[in-house]
């Protein structure tokens, strides 16, 4: 992955978004799909294959199976606009009960 080439830190975006921004989601050996923020504070889970979602408990304990990172430090939504609107589609179709993106990179 390429540093973005519009590359322009936006402060006020990360202090007021970054909290809701998914970062990325972890498989849990319940099979949940759990997404997070930047903090690694869940924000919604679902059932693999389910639509419905609800909202975490940011307290809650899950047995992870497996990692995906939606971006990295090289391009993070409140520097890159092109990273901002791919997790902002992610965002969007995960609520409306599509599928999350494939791993680009995994953490077991």
């Amino acid at each position: 992955m390429a540093v973005c080439p519009h590359a322009r830190l936006n402060w006020s975006l990360r202090k007021k978004e970054a909290p809701y921004l998914f970062y990325g989601y972890w498989r849990t050996k319940d099979r949940r799909e759990v997404v997070f923020n930047r903090a690694y504070r869940p924000i919604f889970y679902r059932a693999i294959g389910s639509y419905v979602f609800h909202w975490a408990d940011p307290e809650e304990w899950f047995d992870v199976k497996s990692t995906v990172f939606l971006f990295d430090d090289r391009n993070p939504p409140w520097v890159c606009p092109a990273t901002r609107q791919r997790v902002r589609r992610i965002m969007v179709n995960f609520i409306l009960g599509r599928g999350l993106p494939r791993p680009q990179r995994r953490v077991s």
